[in-house]
């Protein structure tokens, strides 16, 4: 009778752990099949660390998940109810994967400006802006933040992009840069009563582009720990990502 008892216990523990690929840690999902939806602020993070598959639904990620397709999901954590309501065999491991608190660079011979920045983050944050941003993105892929920039070239401020950060930041149809870090730097600005314009470079171009002098200021990905950091001025933090692992 306990050969059957150990015999089923272990059977059922091998179906719960079915399609889990033996991920318990964040650190276990090196060189694993990692699902993301797509264009989401995860496939970066992902792609760190192993093969991404993106999905356009979660119901297709969950069913990727299931079915053995991939050995685990990568999603931010203001995503993870979509994902994981509904079906309560979805874990979600504890530690995240990373966690990032992302900054607007700024010329280091131009402190003043990095000042007025940290004001209108600080007020924005208060008002609850910026969350609102965010949480826009996160639930339209086709959110724009409605405000009002003044139309004066004398009150300007050059921006660096990074236009391959998914939801954070891309290129519309129209091949304009859209996404979170665009909103935000446009309510600062409207906050600040000044106007933008945004030009796109590579996530390694961004602090350069302001250490030379081309643009005054640099948005996408940046945070205190990126390479070069130390060249520019970093301001406040505006937004954070939280990546958790979602396993079965």
């Amino acid at each position: 009778m306990k050969k059957w008892i150990y015999l089923l216990m272990a059977v059922m523990i091998a179906l719960l752990c079915s399609g889990c690929g033996g991920i318990r840690s964040p650190e276990a999902i090196e060189g694993s099949r990692i699902g993301v939806l797509e264009n989401s602020s995860s496939e970066l993070y992902a792609s760190l660390h192993g093969t991404v598959k993106a999905y356009a639904s979660a119901g297709e990620l969950v069913s990727a998940l299931k079915s053995g397709s991939i050995d685990c999901i990568l999603a931010d954590s203001r995503q993870l109810k979509t994902i994981t309501k509904g079906h309560p065999f979805l874990t979600e491991l504890d530690q995240p994967l990373a966690e990032s608190y992302f900054r607007i660079a700024a010329a280091a011979d131009n402190p003043a400006l990095a000042e007025q920045l940290n004001r209108a983050i600080a007020a924005l944050t208060e008002n609850g802006t910026l969350e609102s941003i965010v949480k826009g993105h996160f639930k339209d892929a086709g959110y724009v933040y409605d405000c009002r920039l003044p139309e004066d070239d004398d009150r300007c401020v050059t921006v660096a992009v990074n236009t391959g950060l998914g939801i954070y930041c891309y290129l519309d149809s129209d091949g304009n840069p859209a996404g979170i870090d665009v909103d935000v730097m446009r309510a600062i600005c409207s906050w600040l009563d000044i106007t933008c314009e945004f030009y796109p470079v590579t996530g390694e171009e961004l602090i350069p582009t302001v250490k030379n002098g081309a643009c005054q200021l640099a948005i996408g990905g940046i945070t205190s720990s990126a390479d070069s950091a130390d060249a520019c001025l970093m301001t406040d933090y505006y937004s954070s990502s939280l990546q958790k692992v979602i396993v079965r």
